[in-house]
């Protein structure tokens, strides 16, 4: 039987074995280059390409370099002592990866080296197997999605279908419909081309946050539809670094920090800039929905962090009508939305209104769905994301 550990100690004393060196590219990298940067994500400096020789105290983190393996993946299995990870197909399985402590290096090397896998063979030898669905479960917590891990045998015939899948497996479940329905097509080869260049995700952030004060400088002189065009073309770059990010496995700290400290920070800037483009800004009005637009932004991230708080989940997480109405709540892309088609039409003033009333509609929806999981948790019910259940 496999046995938890905490993988926080573990990382400290492991080394990730290598085996083989594909050379077959998918997002710019090799299968061997994407292998070595699981290890490195998962907190292991110590690689080594083949071999054997392992020190007592130490575990290893086996990896074939011809698969593709979903990250959360490698995270589970190294929370696991003695276990292979295996594929199923009909009768016949094959191992592609193994975290083990040094006297089992071997046989776990031989095992991941052989055309098939012998779950019963592998058990005498004190390893226990599960497939990706039984490590990994099927709920992306940090994607907010219901998505089964996944493991591609990576040849030169199956990078293209290898790629969008990855890229499909990238994008979060629960976001707002312009993310989710209209950027996905023009985002995917965008991502291909710059991973194949070897451009990072913070150089696209970089460009983005250009993007953002562009779009504020042309907000506040009153050219409503070129600022526009810079805010949905920050928004588009907002998709593109982050699937860069996680296609080609290179997030870090800082640009996480960066990408969401842009997408927080912007917003209420925009709408304070198109007010005061405004030629009418100030009446009694337009001056009113300015306070509703810019506070009501505030207000709605004050709420979202007491839903945290209070209930271990975010709002739109709960039930799937929270779910849904994150598609078109009050945040950057839906307002964006409305600001840019009433713009089009030649009253920017009017979008105004309606961004404000907007406002208003979704925090009173979100206010009444924090009363209600504070309720439901007061008789008991416990409140996690529908995803989960």
């Amino acid at each position: 039987m496999s046995k938890k550990s905490k993988s926080t100690d573990q990382d400290k004393n492991v080394t990730a074995f290598l085996i083989g060196a594909c050379d077959v590219e998918i997002w710019g990298m090799t299968g061997s280059e994407r292998a070595e940067r699981l290890a490195r994500r998962a907190g292991i400096d110590d690689i080594a390409i083949g071999g054997s020789d392992l020190e007592p105290d130490r575990s290893a983190l086996i990896l074939r370099t011809d698969t593709v393996i979903d990250e959360s993946l490698v995270k589970s299995l190294l929370d696991h002592d003695s276990l292979l990870l295996v594929t199923v197909d009909g009768d016949h399985a094959t191992a592609i990866a193994a975290h083990v402590p040094a006297d089992m290096l071997d046989d776990a090397g031989r095992i991941l080296r052989a055309d098939s896998f012998d779950r019963d063979e592998a058990a005498k030898r004190g390893m226990a197997s599960k497939t990706p669905e039984e490590l990994g479960g099927a709920y992306n917590t940090a994607l907010r999605k219901r998505a089964a891990p996944f493991i591609f045998e990576l040849t030169e015939d199956a990078v293209p279908a290898i790629e969008q899948a990855t890229f499909d497996a990238s994008y979060k479940g629960v976001t707002d419909f312009v993310t989710k329905w209209v950027w996905p097509k023009p985002a995917f080869p965008v991502t291909q081309f710059l991973s194949r260049r070897g451009v990072t995700p913070n150089a696209v952030t970089t460009a983005s946050f250009v993007c953002v004060l562009l779009a504020l400088l042309f907000f506040a002189n009153g050219h409503f539809l070129l600022g526009a065009a810079f805010g949905w073309m920050m928004a588009f770059l907002d998709t593109v670094d982050g699937k860069l990010a996680r296609v080609t496995l290179t997030s870090s700290k800082w640009g996480n920090v960066f990408d969401h400290g842009i997408d927080l920070i912007s917003p209420p800037f925009w709408w304070y800039a198109w007010w005061y483009g405004l030629e009418n800004g100030n009446t009694t009005v337009l001056w009113t929905c300015m306070w509703i637009v810019v506070g009501g932004y505030v207000a709605g991230k004050l709420l979202e962090q007491a839903f945290i708080s209070g209930l271990g989940i975010k709002t739109h997480m709960w039930q799937p009508i929270d779910s849904r109405f994150r598609q078109i709540t009050a945040r950057r892309n839906p307002n964006l939305a409305i600001l840019t088609v009433f713009a089009l039409v030649g009253f920017p003033d009017i979008g105004y209104i309606a961004v404000a009333a907007w406002v208003v509609i979704c925090f009173g929806f979100h206010s009444v769905r924090l009363v209600q999981a504070f309720l439901a948790k007061r008789r008991g019910i416990v409140i996690r994301s529908w995803m989960d259940a």
